[in-house]
């Protein structure tokens, strides 16, 4: 089931604030994106992390302020995506999961 995907990664233990409510609409969110083709289901080649740039996450669409762990992801076919660290670990969790 995809959304137990979800559970795997806290927000808590990934440095980034959200309510037990908040992982459930991401992982829908990310869910919803995969089934469209809004994001992409193959893994990207390199990843990095630090702070986040004020940049918009590709998964949920909110910035990702200094406060927070960016992950940019360069992907084959879709050039650098940007993600929140718990959005992208749920991504990266669920991009292989086919419902």
């Amino acid at each position: 089931m995809m959304t137990d995907a979800c559970r795997h990664f806290p927000a808590h233990d990934l440095g980034y604030t959200t309510s037990a409510m908040q992982e459930d609409e991401i992982c829908s969110i990310i869910r919803s994106k995969l089934v469209d083709g809004e994001l992409p289901h193959e893994k990207c080649q390199m990843t990095w992390f630090g702070p986040g740039t004020g940049q918009t996450c590709v998964a949920c669409t909110a910035p990702i302020a200094p406060s927070d762990v960016e992950c940019e992801c360069e992907h084959p076919d879709r050039g650098v995506l940007r993600f929140h660290r718990q959005c992208f670990a749920m991504w990266d969790e669920m991009r292989e999961v086919r419902a």
